[in-house]
């Protein structure tokens, strides 16, 4: 936390890391409606939020279901921007439309990840009214280190601190349900249940078979 009290966080071992995407909590998300119809499972289970960003960003399934399940979160970044180069023979191309479905997807998943496991909800509604950043040195739109803490003048690099405005209002959003709890249905869906972890052949995908 700086002097002022704003909330700065980066790195996943540091005080504020559970604040990161690649924070391990867990969290069950809703197939992707352009998937729904050809899985298997009711639900899906991702280790972490970044798994689940960065999956969305492919265009086909057996993609979608390799970035999900990857072994770490960095693996999962490292697929997903891999899917911004359309040439690349390993994995197809971005999904149409993805930057204007970007930061809905994230919020999506930060609602399950903060919802879904207590321990972390409570962290984040204990922040109060802090002004939360994500403090990356090199993406300005979902954080960004301003020129009084990098030491820099990039005028065109301004932060955005896009996650860090997203998880300030689920804060909102949680204590709206703590204080009016049928705020839950409006805004996070129905209760999650437990998560059950689909397995996933990297061979052939769901079901055994690549759709």
């Amino acid at each position: 936390m700086t002097d002022n009290g704003d909330i700065r966080f980066y790195i996943v071992e540091e005080e504020y890391g559970w604040l990161s995407n690649f924070w391990r909590a867990g969290q069950r998300m809703p197939w992707p409606e352009r998937f729904a119809r050809v899985v298997l499972t009711d639900d899906l289970y991702v280790k972490t939020n970044e798994h689940w960003y960065q999956a969305n960003k492919a265009d086909d399934l057996s993609t979608f279901c390799w970035i999900a399940k990857a072994p770490h979160p960095y693996l999962a970044m490292q697929a997903g921007r891999v899917c911004l180069k359309p040439n690349q023979s390993t994995l197809r191309c971005l999904r149409p439309g993805w930057e204007q479905v970007k930061v809905d997807v994230m919020l999506a998943g930060l609602r399950a990840k903060f919802s879904q496991n207590p321990d972390i909800k409570a962290k984040l509604l204990a922040t109060g009214e802090a002004t939360i950043h994500e403090d990356s040195p090199s993406d300005a739109f979902w954080g960004g280190r301003s020129s009084l803490v990098c030491g820099c003048s990039r005028p065109n690099h301004a932060p955005h601190n896009t996650l860090g405005k997203l998880l300030m209002q689920v804060r909102e959003e949680l204590r709206m349900q703590q204080m009016r709890p049928s705020v839950w249905d409006d805004i996070f869906g129905e209760p999650p249940s437990k998560p059950s972890e689909p397995t996933y052949d990297y061979a052939n995908g769901y079901g055994g078979a690549d759709p």
